[in-house]
């Protein structure tokens, strides 16, 4: 588990590089929700080159 803090400051440059396309995500994967453990392996051998999408609607 991760956690962090960002002041208002922080939070307004990022938002200001997204609305300017100057900040992207990059997605790797989507997964549904039945295939959380293929998600997690997935995850595991850290080939994912961007964010692990889990669709909670199927």
């Amino acid at each position: 588990m991760i956690s962090a803090s960002a002041s208002a400051e922080c939070l307004e440059m990022f938002a200001q590089l997204r609305e300017t396309g100057q900040l992207k995500t990059l997605i790797d994967r989507h997964f549904g929700l039945p295939a959380l453990e293929d998600a997690y392996a997935y995850s595991r051998t850290g080939r994912a080159r961007g964010k692990i999408i889990i669709d909670v609607k199927g």
